[in-house]
């Protein structure tokens, strides 16, 4: 039911229905697509989160999906069932979620895409583990170890590549696997 009280500054809750009930076992459940649509707002435009994501600082929300409802359609045309919302996967870089700019990916794949070394001296996929450098492009399931940086990243982009390919495979939406296999080439290597 509408509410005049607007979310995160900017947001207006303007649902046709409840976004938040009490199930039958008196727990309560909120709306999965009204959540995405809160927490989009919040790396927008919440102090807090700023704080402790920076890169979240300069985003922004497309006038359009101020509107909660506006947001629910553009969500419930699509399979959107377990998907994060992504805002710079078809705009390297981009800073503004909005209809045009947005697409749903899988956890598996923002998980891919967004890995990065805490030791941020090292490239990306690279770290360091005692007196060798290691990468992984699994999440961390398994490793391998080299005796130089530049060996730990040319291992690392082919394996990266590879990863990126397999994923791109089985995406739903064909836009996603066109930008992995476009983001990470892969490289022939002549025998």
């Amino acid at each position: 039911m509408k509410s005049d009280k607007l979310v995160y500054g900017v947001g207006v809750n303007d649902a046709d229905y409840k976004v938040n009930k009490i199930d039958t076992s008196g727990k309560r459940v909120r709306c999965p697509v009204y959540t995405q649509w809160k927490n989009m707002l919040a790396r927008c435009y919440a102090a807090s989160t700023h704080k402790n994501q920076p890169t979240y600082t300069d985003c922004s929300v497309a006038p359009t999906w101020h509107s909660f409802m506006n947001f629910r359609e553009w969500m419930i045309g699509q399979d959107h069932t377990g998907m994060h919302l992504d805002k710079d996967m078809l705009f390297e870089g981009n800073k503004v979620y909005g209809p045009d700019t947005c697409v749903l990916i899988t956890r598996e794949t923002n998980m891919f895409l967004s890995p990065r070394s805490k030791d941020r001296t090292l490239p990306r996929g690279v770290s360091r583990c005692g007196n060798r450098y290691r990468t992984s492009t699994d999440g961390g399931k398994s490793w391998h170890s080299f005796t130089t940086i530049d060996e730990a990243l040319e291992a690392y982009s082919k394996l990266k590549a590879e990863a990126a390919w397999v994923l791109a495979s089985v995406q739903v939406d064909p836009r996603v696997s066109e930008i992995l296999r476009r983001r990470f080439p892969l490289k022939v290597t002549n025998p």
